[in-house]
């Protein structure tokens, strides 16, 4: 079974866990605000990927074989993500080629899934 499976049954039964954040050692490192924000969204695109797997788990049970469903379901949250991290940058950038950047997008949520899934067992 792999990480993500086994997040998604443990929230199954426990609701409201609050993944990675210990406030406490927020406080005692001083960062910029740059690099805080870069840790919140980092932070923010694997929540998405743990969120989409904790609802098809709760929707089609652990052993449901829909990985690829997951995925989609996360990529568009992950793209306005990126996109609002986009618009911040100096530069101000903005996507012109959707359906290249939609492909990017799916592979970043596919990579985001199998990091989560090496995390252990």
């Amino acid at each position: 079974m792999t990480w993500l499976k086994k997040i998604g049954q443990v929230v199954l039964k426990i609701v409201g866990i609050a993944i990675g954040d210990l406030p406490i050692l927020q406080q005692l490192i001083p960062q910029s605000p740059n690099v805080v924000a870069a840790e919140n969204q980092v932070g923010a695109l694997f929540n998405i990927i743990i969120t989409a797997e904790q609802m098809f788990t709760a929707a089609n049970g652990p052993d449901a074989k829909t990985g690829s469903q997951k995925i989609a379901a996360a990529t568009p949250f992950i793209a306005s993500l990126l996109e609002s991290a986009l618009a911040e940058l100096p530069a101000k950038l903005k996507v012109q080629d959707q359906v290249k950047f939609k492909v990017a997008v799916t592979q970043i949520a596919s990579g985001l899934a199998d990091a989560l899934n090496a995390c252990g067992e």
